[in-house]
């Protein structure tokens, strides 16, 4: 039985699904390399993607994802676009993530939500 795990950002994400689908031969690395270990992988990059928007869901991307995909684990790797907000406030954002964590636990039943750094930015 495969693992499945859901790669879910912001525009990096994204980007990164679209180079792996643009330049190197789709079928060798759209699992990222892991389909041997039985591990199938799917990338979801939100441009402007925000832990609000995540919860929002307005165009229900992530629920149409999580009900296709029915990942096991999620890795989100989120909260660079929060940052750029003039008025952010942590503690409402961790809060706010906590809350996504749960619905994905709770709603989706993914065992296990894995959250990554904060990708470092070049300021424009």
């Amino acid at each position: 039985m495969s693992t499945r795990v859901l790669v879910l950002g912001h525009s990096f994400i994204k980007r990164l699904h679209r180079g792996i689908l643009n330049r190197w031969y789709p079928n060798l690395v759209q699992h990222l390399n892991l389909r041997q270990a039985g591990v199938i992988v799917k990338l979801l990059g939100l441009s402007g993607g925000t832990i609000d928007t995540l919860l929002k869901d307005e165009e229900n991307r992530v629920r149409k994802a999580m009900l296709r995909f029915s990942p096991d684990i999620v890795i989100l790797q989120i909260g660079g676009n929060d940052l750029d907000v003039v008025t952010f406030d942590m503690s409402g954002y961790m809060e706010k993530v906590c809350q996504f964590i749960g619905i994905l636990q709770t709603t989706y039943l993914v065992k296990k939500v894995v959250l990554c750094e904060i990708f470092p930015r070049k300021k424009t």
